[in-house]
């Protein structure tokens, strides 16, 4: 009887080694968390992992439809997305960017809107010539002197 319990043991063993692997691989670092889904920040579209985020083309690419990959959008997660280049805003970042942009640098409506990833702050600053404003949108819509599209022909791009 013994030697028999023994040898149920022994062939049992490697069930019991691949169930502790099987137990062990679902805590490492790569499986997804309750909030570590990603963004991309063209499409709005969630991925459970940048590794997932990256392996496909992207609809809303700047380059065009399916000419680039998705990207991650690395700002904060707030109520309300703005627009980089309008201003306008969304309560999603699929919301935003599924509207055609009237401030878009290749032209009116001509691409998608971009969420602004930076904090939300009291004031806001272009990029290009300092000009300030207290809301994204009042900053966007004004025609900026040092745009890199040449004197007045861009509009302010705020500052993260």
């Amino acid at each position: 009887m013994k030697k028999k319990s023994i040898l149920g043991k022994v062939a049992l063993s490697p069930f019991y080694i691949l169930k502790g692997i099987w137990e062990w691989s679902g805590q490492m670092e790569d499986d997804p968390k309750e909030d570590t889904k990603v963004t991309c920040k063209y499409c709005g579209l969630e991925f459970l992992s940048v590794k997932h985020l990256v392996f496909g083309d992207c609809v809303f690419h700047p380059d065009g439809r399916d000419k680039g990959k998705h990207a991650v959008y690395e700002g904060p997660k707030v109520s309300r997305y703005y627009c980089t280049y309008c201003g306008r805003e969304a309560t999603s970042i699929r919301g935003l960017v599924l509207n055609l942009c009237p401030f878009h640098p290749a032209g009116n409506g001509k691409g998608h809107c971009l969420p602004y990833e930076g904090s939300l702050k009291s004031t806001y600053t272009c990029k290009y010539c300092g000009a300030t404003s207290n809301n994204i949108h009042n900053l966007c819509v004004g025609a900026c002197v040092n745009h890199p599209l040449g004197k007045w022909n861009g509009h302010h791009t705020p500052m993260r």
